[in-house]
């Protein structure tokens, strides 16, 4: 067959056209996104019969890489790795058509393993491991298999010593939304190596007897469930020593003014300065109240005038104190979220 230059031309057009690369664009939660709002560049190319979606950070270190079945990169098939820009692995696993499943890992920045486990069609399975920074042993924590759809929206009971969904927040990160439910022995340990809490649970709930204990080794609690309710509650004191049946299990951090919300606080905070706003939408604050009642880890969002961050920091520093939330008799630090309009 004789070859004319414009089929010849199609030939190498149609043979390049397959060898392309896609540019896409992701947002700071790695998902799709327009190049207007994107953070990161990423370019997806064809790998046999897989797409692999590559992203970077604005100084070219990786930051995700990603397999996908299908040219549209909506069935996510294969490894999964996000970097942090140390070049350092973040986290690591593997999909199958759109569902996480076998060995899930994730590390600090310094290399130091951080959560390590099984997941199954998208839900924890079995025995998770956690760590410290330090390499000290942090969390032990079981889970159960999933007999049927669980509703990742379900929220622990008040009395539980534990959250029972999306307690490894650490994997709620890019594409993976994983779920979990609670089932066999659950153990913690504060950094310094004394135990914080041990017990099992049962289906999502509490059951039989779990101890709670201080940073200096004490007791805080000793609770004794049924049907995932406390029947049983013993408390002790700093020192160790039971102080009777009556103390809080559950309390968040409460801001302490007579009359106001912490929100309302603020924003009365913002009149008095007389300072108006020229971006339109609600301001959120995010900081930790600590178990001492201060205010750390201050982040704000959806404001880019400097003048009233400021002021901002200026009326934090200057509210009332909070006081410490409560968990299994023992002050803890609390995060804490203030939408200000």
């Amino acid at each position: 067959m004789r070859v004319t230059p414009l089929l010849l031309l199609l030939l190498i057009m149609t043979f390049i056209g397959h060898g392309q690369h896609m540019r896409k664009y992701l947002d700071a939660n790695l998902h799709f996104t327009s190049k207007k709002h994107a953070l990161y560049k990423a370019t997806a190319i064809p790998d046999g019969n897989r797409w692999v979606l590559q992203a970077m950070y604005p100084d070219s270190g990786i930051v995700l890489r990603m397999f996908f079945a299908d040219e549209r990169l909506s069935i996510k098939d294969g490894p999964y790795t996000i970097y942090y820009s140390n070049g350092k692995t973040w986290m690591e696993g593997h999909f199958v058509n759109n569902k996480a499943t076998d060995i899930w890992q994730c590390w600090y920045k310094n290399g130091q393993l951080r959560d390590s486990g099984r997941v199954d069609d998208d839900h924890f399975s079995g025995q998770w491991k956690h760590w410290y920074a330090g390499g000290q042993i942090k969390k032990v924590h079981g889970y159960g298999s999933f007999p049927g759809e669980y509703p990742t929206t379900m929220q622990a009971d008040s009395s539980a010593p534990a959250a029972v969904v999306n307690i490894i927040d650490t994997l709620t990160a890019g594409y993976l939304t994983v779920s979990g439910i609670s089932d066999g022995r659950w153990q913690s340990w504060y950094e310094n190596g004394q135990p914080e809490c041990d017990g099992v649970a049962s289906h999502g709930s509490p059951a039989g007897t779990w101890k709670w204990f201080r940073e200096n080794g004490q007791l805080s609690t000793v609770e004794t469930y049924s049907q995932g309710k406390i029947v049983q509650l013993e408390c002790y004191d700093e020192k160790g020593v039971l102080t009777g049946n009556a103390c809080s299990i559950l309390k968040p951090a409460v801001f302490t003014h007579p009359t106001l919300s912490a929100a309302q606080y603020i924003a009365r905070g913002l009149r008095q300065y007389s300072l108006s706003r020229n971006d339109v939408g609600p301001v959120q604050i995010r900081f930790t109240v600590t178990k001492t009642g201060k205010i750390v880890q201050l982040a704000i969002l959806g404001l880019n005038e400097s003048v009233i961050q400021y002021n901002i920091l200026q009326i934090l520093h200057t509210m009332p104190a909070w006081s410490p939330a409560v968990s299994h008799n023992r002050s803890v630090d609390y995060p804490v979220s203030i939408t200000v309009y």
